[in-house]
């Protein structure tokens, strides 16, 4: 695990696994030392102002709030095996039906374009060849279109991809169960457990003025 460089000691179980809901930024863990050394976690957008809030968040409670939720999901996978993977699948079903739906609709624009690109290559090397268009100009649109058309079929692989892996969920699920059941503390975190059973952690504003 990565130490401070200025006596702090090691960085904050948490560091790298914390987003801001706001902007989708990491949340950067600040220590402060006002008598005791207080660990905050804040948005790193925020002081360039490409988002509206810090949304400052205490590294400590934060823990805390991690470790209660593991624990409660963990007794929860114990109590009903087959309730736990439905809510998963049931979860991840709505999630996924709306990521498939977006990630479609934008392999469809970029399918087109992709065409329209191999369209405008072709017009463009016409022209040039009959002399309506300066090779100077050719040169610098077919390197533009030719670029661009090498971003869009990366891009195409990747959303075909990712529409290809759409799934119930039920394999996660029992993934997750047999994960989670190799851990029985979850009072005393550490960053390796916390990296195995976290993707991420997604702060948004307060439900209330002042609370934690």
């Amino acid at each position: 695990m990565t130490r401070w460089p200025n006596g702090w000691g090691l960085a904050h179980p948490l560091t790298e696994l914390v987003y801001c809901a706001g902007c989708g930024g990491k949340l950067y863990c600040h220590r402060t030392d006002n008598g005791k050394r207080v660990d905050k976690f804040t948005c790193g957008n925020y002081p360039r102002k490409k988002c509206k809030s810090g949304h400052r968040i205490d590294g400590n409670d934060l823990l805390k709030a991690v470790g209660q939720t593991l624990k409660a999901v963990h007794d929860y996978v114990q109590v009903d095996n087959a309730q736990f993977i439905k809510t998963v699948q049931d979860s991840l079903s709505s999630q996924q039906t709306q990521d498939v739906k977006v990630q479609r609709e934008r392999l469809g624009e970029c399918q087109r374009r992709a065409e329209e690109l191999e369209t405008l290559l072709c017009k463009i090397y016409e022209d040039n060849i009959l002399g309506k268009l300066p090779d100077k100009r050719y040169q610098m649109l077919s390197n533009q279109y030719e670029r661009e058309s090498t971003a869009l079929e990366q891009e195409i692989r990747e959303l075909t991809a990712a529409v290809e892996r759409y799934t119930d969920g039920t394999s996660e699920a029992k993934w997750f169960m047999a994960l989670i059941n190799k851990y029985q503390d979850f009072e005393n975190l550490t960053p390796a457990m916390l990296n195995e059973l976290i993707d991420k952690i997604v702060v948004h504003e307060r439900d209330r003025k002042g609370s934690i």
